[in-house]
């Protein structure tokens, strides 16, 4: 059931969660589990977590890559840098030593 995935007509879902699987493991076997137990029994099973994100199932993949093409494109010419400041003119101005302290 976790490799095959869900369902979205019939789980209601797209991507499986453990809250959603311990919710199914209740319906089908009757078996009230925490979130965290079942957590754990996919990892005994040699499941890893991974964070996906998820397609919306109407999806249209040829108006996504349309949309990507048709954005515009930066020039560098359009982006002027200012000047660079000299090294010697950068922050603040010293303070001449008082003659008091240059005892």
């Amino acid at each position: 059931m976790v490799e095959k995935g869900p369902d979205p007509e019939k789980d209601g879902v797209v991507r499986w969660r453990q809250a959603d699987l311990r919710r199914v493991i209740e319906e089908r076997f009757g078996v009230t589990m925490h979130e965290r137990t079942v957590g754990k029994q996919l990892k005994a099973l040699g499941f890893v977590r991974l964070s996906v994100r998820p397609q919306y199932p109407k999806s249209d993949p040829e108006t996504q890559e349309a949309f990507k093409n048709t954005s515009p494109t930066r020039s560098k010419a359009s982006y002027p840098r200012p000047p660079a400041t000299s090294p010697s003119r950068s922050g603040f101005r010293t303070k001449p030593a008082s003659a008091s302290k240059a005892r």
